[in-house]
This record gives C-alpha cells, structure tokens and sequence, in this order.
C-alpha cells in the first residue's frame, strides 16, 4: 500500500526512491507487534538500540538508503533493522499518520522529487537532524513508552 502511495521505483541497483530504513520500518510495524514474544521482542530492540547509541554505534540513516536486509553482518542487519522499526515509531509518535499521508502525498504527486525534499517539507528535519531527534529520543526514553504499549 505504502509504496503504490509513494509511486515507488527503483532509483539504482537494490535501491528505491524511498529509504529502506523508512520502507522497512513502515513493514515491520504490524509483524513485530503481532509475534506472540513482541513485547520481549520490541523490548530487546529497543535494549540493543540503547546500548549502540551509548557507543556511538546507531547507523546514520544516510548509510541505510540502500537495502538494509543486505548488511553483511548479522548483528548489524538486525540492529538496523530494530532501529528502521523505532525510527518509524518515533515518526508515528510525533506526527501519527500525518506524516505518512503528507510524505507519500508529496512522492505520489512528483515522481522526481528525492525522498529526502520530501521528508523535510513533511516534518521540517532533513535526515541528519532526525537522526539526531532519534538518538535524543533513544537516550532519554524508557523502553515502554518507546514500544508504545
């Protein structure tokens, strides 16, 4: 649904125009809270993304634009993975479905624009102030209010 509302293409080899932190996260918000373990599931996510954070170890979005399910390593992937998930969260938290009907709006209307012009006129933050908003978020917010449970 997402991306037939964003009139998604590829833009390169194993990259759409949308960034696959952004179309990951969106996918993964009903799997991970239907698993019958998503509480302990969202909750060591949210734990692993805490402990990256600390060391300086979440993934900028700028390095997750291509196929994140393509990470190399493991542990990486399912970091990235985690936090494409509770990036989305926090996009949900602060703007509900606002943003996703106003980004997919923009991107379904021009089919030239870059994801990032469209993210930015959606909630006035380029990817490196989100990132920054996100890490924020991660350090001072408790695992349930980030699960949203």
């Amino acid at each position: 649904i997402f991306n037939r509302g964003v009139k998604e293409r590829e833009i390169g080899i194993m990259q759409n125009r949308t960034p696959s932190w952004l179309r990951e996260g969106i996918c993964l918000q009903v799997p991970l809270r239907a698993r019958r373990d998503s509480n302990s599931s969202l909750l060591a996510g949210w734990t692993s993304l805490q402990e990256a954070n600390k060391t300086d170890q979440l993934i900028k979005p700028t390095l997750m634009l291509k196929n994140i399910n393509f990470i190399p390593d493991p542990t990486r992937r399912q970091l990235a993975l985690h936090q494409a998930f509770f990036m989305v969260q926090l996009l949900i938290s602060t703007y509900s479905d606002k943003f996703f009907k106003r980004y997919s709006t923009l991107m379904g209307a021009f089919e030239d624009m870059d994801s990032e012009s469209a993210f930015r006129q959606t909630c006035n933050l380029d990817f490196e102030k989100f990132f920054a908003m996100f890490k924020d978020w991660v350090r001072t917010t408790n695992a349930w209010a980030a699960i949203g449970d």
